[in-house]
This record gives C-alpha cells, structure tokens and sequence, in this order.
C-alpha cells in the first residue's frame, strides 16, 4: 500500500507541478520505500548525492561530445556498460552512471543536456522527499509487533517450563504436550516477525539486534529443556535440582514478560490457534 501511495502523490506532485519526467519522482520513491534495508537507509542518501554528482559531470562530457549524435550514442552505449559494471558493487556509483546515462540518452533524441541534467536531479530530490516524508507519516510497525511475539514466546516458554518442573519431581504434568506446543508456533511467529524487522528496521519498537539477541537465549533455554524433557519422558532419573532449575528458568522468563508488558499488542491475524494435545 505505502508503495502504491508513494507512486500516486509522486505523479499527482509531478502533474501540479508540470514536471516533463514526473515518472522520474515515483520511480527514486518507490525505489526508496521498497521492503529493503540499504533502500530505507543508504541508499536514499546514495541517490540524492549519486545524482547531483552525475548532474555535475554532465557538464564537462558536454564538452566533449560537442552536440555530436554519433558521440552522444557512443557515450549511452559506454555509461551502459559502466552502470551494468557497478550495479552491484557499490549504490553511489551506480547513480551517478546511471544518471549520466539517462542525460545523454535524452540528449541524443534531441533534448538539451544541461536542462535534462537539472531536470533529473530536481526530479530525483523530490522523489527522495516523497519517501522519507511518507517514512515520517507512515511509520513502520514491525518493531511492534516483534516485542508483542517475544512476548508471547517468552511467556510460552515460562509457562511450559512450569510444567517441565512438575515433570521433574515426578508428578503429573497435565497439558505438557499442549503446552509445548504453543511454546512452538510462538517461536515460529517470532522468527517470522525478526525476518521482517531485518529486511524493515526503522520506525518504533526495539531494533533487530535486541530482539535477535533476545531470541536467541530465550531459545538456548528451549533447546536444553527440551533435552531434559525427551530425557525424563523416556523415563531417565532427573537429577536433584533438575526442578529448582526449571522452576528459576520459568521465573526468570516470566520477569522478561512482565518487562515487555508495557506495549500494547497490534492487531493479530488470527493464525495462530492453540495446537490441540495429541
């Protein structure tokens, strides 16, 4: 939707402001707000520079063209090869090829240079605007809703190891199965959640690398419990503190729980359904 908008008020901005290449605007915006990490951060940086510096050197290759058709067909054809070369290598350099090459291929069907080198950067400020006001209107909601998955997560896991501690001093642990089982799609909410937030890290919410760490041990704790739990469900002795362990592990993640309470959860998609115990 947010890309779709910015592609709208790029061409509505273009047409009242009578721009001949308005679709230079919705392209450097789109481009910008595209689900990608470098495209919301570096890169809007990257194009605005790139292109006034690809602006800039149109001037001496004016010079050296001399309004030629052959020559200015031969440079379209040269800074072709030269931006294919950069594509990937580096986000500046490609901007300014391809800039330039966007100048002269408008040259060589008649325009002026120097006017399409303006018009190409003005164009190209404007869509840069576009994007990071509509970033600023639009904030991103994924550091949101990954502390409302760890949360869940986290709580799972306390609640499963509450059983496990049960389990280990020999009683009855009714609904372990269930339990582990929202332990599980919990997890797999996280992770999907953390895969978003990497590829979309700005706006409100903890960042990447919180959540990533936090996953992390809250998973390490899943993993070995896990193990103690196959242990004690094929009938191995569990050791004298095997309860006291789990029951801390449960306290200590309840207490993560009660830290990230304080933001309010964003709307679910009703996917996640309790697993029945089988």
């Amino acid at each position: 939707g947010r890309l779709a908008l910015a592609a709208f008020i790029s061409l509505l901005l273009a047409h009242a402001l009578n721009l001949e290449h308005g679709g230079w605007v919705a392209a450097t915006a789109v481009a910008l707000l595209r689900p990608d990490y470098r495209a919301l951060t570096v890169d809007t940086v990257a194009r605005a520079v790139g292109t006034a510096i690809g602006a800039a050197a149109v001037i001496p290759l004016v010079w050296i063209t001399l309004g030629e058709t052959w020559a200015e067909v031969a440079m379209v054809a040269l800074l072709a090869v030269a931006t294919f070369a950069v594509t990937a290598a580096n986000e500046g350099l490609f901007v300014i090829a391809i800039t330039v090459e966007t100048v002269f291929t408008r040259a060589a069907v008649g325009e002026d240079p120097i006017a399409a080198a303006t018009t190409r950067m003005l164009d190209v400020f404007l869509g840069c605007l576009v994007a990071v006001v509509l970033l600023l209107v639009l904030p991103l909601r994924h550091g949101r809703r990954v502390k409302h998955e760890l949360r869940n997560y986290a709580a799972a896991t306390s609640d499963w190891l509450a059983a496990l501690a049960v389990l280990a001093e020999g009683g009855n642990a009714k609904g372990l199965k269930k339990r582990h089982g929202r332990m599980r799609v919990a997890r797999v909410g996280t992770q999907h959640s953390l895969d978003v937030r990497e590829v979309e890290p700005l706006g409100s919410g903890i960042p990447p690398w919180w959540g990533q760490n936090l996953f992390g041990q809250v998973h390490d704790v899943e993993r070995t419990a896990c193990a103690a739990e196959a242990s004690l469900l094929h009938g191995a002795t569990p050791s004298p503190q095997a309860a006291e362990f789990a029951r801390q592990a449960s306290a200590d993640l309840a207490a993560v729980v009660a830290i990230l309470q304080g933001d309010p959860a964003p709307p679910s998609d009703d996917s996640s359904e309790e697993p029945s115990d089988l």
